[in-house]
């Protein structure tokens, strides 16, 4: 599969493109070029706060777009309003810091979120 990751190159990211390229796919990172690059990716460098930077998506289709770097619903908006919708699949990967109170542990999907996440 061909699959767009925004960001990748650090915490849930940089581990998980590494099972993906282990497990066959091709894999496109979209990042500010800050950290080094896992090997065997294409890579394009750009901010997705940056409408000039995602313009470097534009006419790109994947089958799955993984965002592991969006904060808000409308990070992933604009990277769905760029390339159009994948053809499979839209992952978000995120953490407890999405939850309104997150010292408090273990959470669940049921614990009040944090509006600004």
């Amino acid at each position: 599969m061909e699959i767009l990751m925004m960001g990748g190159t650090r915490f849930v990211g940089r581990p998980l493109v590494g099972h993906l390229l282990r497990s066959g796919h091709q894999v496109c990172l979209f990042t500010r070029g800050k950290q080094p690059l896992p090997e065997g990716v294409e890579h394009i460098r750009g901010d997705r706060s940056d409408a000039e930077g995602l313009a470097a998506l534009k006419g790109r289709q994947f089958d799955v777009i993984v965002d592991s770097s969006g904060r808000t619903l409308t990070d992933t908006q604009s990277v769905v309003a760029i390339t159009g919708a994948p053809r499979h699949r839209l992952v978000y990967v995120s953490s407890a810091g999405v939850y309104a109170d997150n010292a408090r542990l273990p959470l669940d999907e049921s614990a009040p979120t944090d509006p600004a996440s």
